[in-house]
C-alpha cells in the first residue's frame, strides 16, 4: 500500500513520526495533516494521528482518528485495540470491550487486546473475567509484565473480597 501512496505523503508522515517521538506532538500532527491533504485515505497516517492524540491525552480526538482508519481498513486490529484504549481512558469501558472483542475476532492471538480487555473488565469490577483475559495474554507471551502486574492486582482484590465475605 505504501508504494501506491504519493511520496510526499509518505515523507510527511515519516517526519511526523520522528517529531512525535521527539516530543514535538503539535509539529508532528501538522505534518500528518499535510500528508492527509495529499493522501486522505492514508490509513497509517490516520493511525499515527490517533497515537499522537493519545500521547498527549486527547482521547476523544484519538477515537476520531481511529474511526477514520477503520473507515479505510475495517480489519485493522491495532486501530480497534487503540480505539478501545482511548474509549477506556474516556471512562467508557463497555464500548472499549466491544473494540477489543473486534480486534480479537480479527486475531485471537493479539495479546494487547486480551490485556486491554482485561483492564477494562477490571474497571467494571469483573475481576474474574479480567483474570481470564490476562491469562490469555500470558499464554501468548508469558513475559508480558503489564499483564502479570494487572493479573496480580485483580487476584489480590479478589482475595480481599473473599476475606471480607468470610469475615
Amino acid at each position: 500500500m505504501r508504494s501506491q501512496l504519493p511520496a510526499e505523503a509518505v515523507a510527511l508522515n515519516d517526519e511526523g513520526v520522528s517529531l512525535v517521538q521527539a516530543g514535538r506532538i503539535d509539529d508532528g500532527l501538522e505534518r500528518y495533516r499535510r500528508a492527509l491533504k495529499v493522501a486522505p485515505k492514508y490509513a497509517v497516517c490516520w493511525f499515527n494521528v490517533g497515537k499522537a492524540h493519545q500521547r498527549r491525552g486527547d482521547h476523544a480526538e484519538a477515537v476520531k482518528a481511529y474511526e477514520k482508519v477503520l473507515s479505510i481498513d475495517k480489519d485493522n486490529k491495532s486501530a480497534w485495540n487503540n480505539k478501545g484504549v482511548a474509549l477506556r481512558n474516556l471512562g467508557r469501558p463497555r464500548k472499549a470491550i466491544k473494540c477489543f472483542d473486534r480486534a480479537l475476532r480479527i486475531d485471537e492471538g493479539y495479546k494487547w487486546a486480551w490485556h486491554n480487555k482485561g483492564y477494562a473488565l477490571a474497571q467494571l469490577d469483573r475481576l474474574e473475567d479480567a483474570v481470564e483475559c490476562f491469562d490469555r495474554a500470558l499464554a501468548i507471551d508469558p513475559g508480558y509484565a503489564e499483564a502479570v502486574r494487572h493479573r496480580r492486582m485483580c487476584l489480590e482484590e479478589l482475595e480481599r473480597e473473599d476475606r471480607s465475605i468470610l469475615g
